[in-house]
């Protein structure tokens, strides 16, 4: 079984994907089992995708699941959502060699971090205990899916780039005009922008996601913004990254491919899906970029100052030829 497809599409955003993510996750066995042992037994079933959205909804179906075939050990799905972060941040500081050992996480640390999040009060001292204990003795490995579905923009370059400083800036603000950020890309493409929850951002680094929208085509395009901090580098890298993900229709992946060559910095994967080939992706940013390249060109020749000797002579030699 391809685990990869698997994460892929159970974490996909569509009506039908979200029902057979949750169909899946209820036919899980989680009753009796620890919360430590439940999450590793979800995390083995497929590869977690590199999104965080993708991710969000994952591991919200476990914590829906997990807490209502054990009602005894959390609250509920939201005190199980902190939970489960906790926990997979927790895994990754105790077992990556390269952080010293005076930088893990204590069991001071990790009841410090749960404090008032098991809807509103604390978890039981006893179980952080047991969880602390359980991942120390015996880690679980993330299985993350190496690049993303549609653009995906990974370099130190990024912090340099203009575009990708825009959109930064974008996610911070109230004002949402996607053309002061691709000047090229039309009128008619409005942006909307879904900001993410704090453990999220914390443990992905995802900044949120701008989706563009054609009023006149109904074409569709999203731009998710990832910037490293000092828990998500150790997870994704410590490289700023940007995936640009076209809806399903033609227009949708000429969309994309114009915020993609809106970037100084080049595209460094191509991957499909199930509903765009590579080939489609690369020859639409090629010609995205081709004709920026041109547009560059004819601005900065109309930009230099004209000649008026040459101008004259010009004027002239038409002249002449009446």
């Amino acid at each position: 079984m391809d685990l990869e497809a698997v994460g892929d599409y159970l974490s996909g955003h569509e009506a039908e994907n979200q029902q057979v993510l949750k169909s899946f996750t209820s036919q899980m066995d989680f009753n009796g089992q620890s919360f430590v042992e439940g999450l590793r037994t979800f995390l083995k079933a497929f590869k977690l995708p590199g999104e965080a959205q993708k991710i969000d909804r994952l591991v919200q179906s476990f914590n829906e699941a997990y807490s209502k075939q054990n009602p005894d050990v959390v609250s509920n799905a939201d005190a199980a959502y902190v939970l489960a972060f906790q926990t997979i941040m927790l895994n990754t500081d105790l077992h990556k060699p390269s952080l010293p050992e005076k930088n893990k996480m204590t069991l001071d640390g990790l009841k410090r971090n749960l404090r008032g999040t098991n809807n509103g009060g604390d978890f039981d001292v006893q179980f952080l205990e047991e969880i602390y204990s359980e991942i120390k003795a015996k880690p679980f490995e993330l299985n993350f899916v190496k690049t993303s579905p549609g653009y995906e923009l990974v370099s130190t370059t990024l912090n340099k780039d203009s575009t990708f400083k825009k959109l930064d800036f974008l996610l911070q603000s109230t004002d949402v005009n996607i053309n002061n950020i691709f000047p090229g890309i039309g009128d008619h493409v409005q942006a909307t922008v879904d900001r993410p929850k704090s453990w999220l951002s914390y443990f992905t680094g995802y900044k949120g996601t701008i989706t563009l929208t054609d009023n006149q085509t109904s074409a569709q395009a999203t731009i998710q913004v990832y910037t490293p901090n000092i828990f998500s580098k150790w997870l994704f890298g410590e490289q700023p990254r940007v995936i640009i993900q076209p809806g399903q229709t033609n227009q949708s992946i000429d969309l994309a491919a114009k915020a993609a060559a809106g970037f100084s910095s080049p595209v460094k994967n191509f991957k499909a899906t199930y509903d765009y080939e590579v080939g489609d992706l690369i020859k639409a940013y090629d010609n995205q970029k081709k004709l920026i390249t041109i547009q560059r060109n004819l601005a900065l020749k109309e930009s230099v100052p004209k000649d008026p000797d040459a101008e004259m002579q010009k004027e002239k030699g038409r002249q002449l030829k009446f």
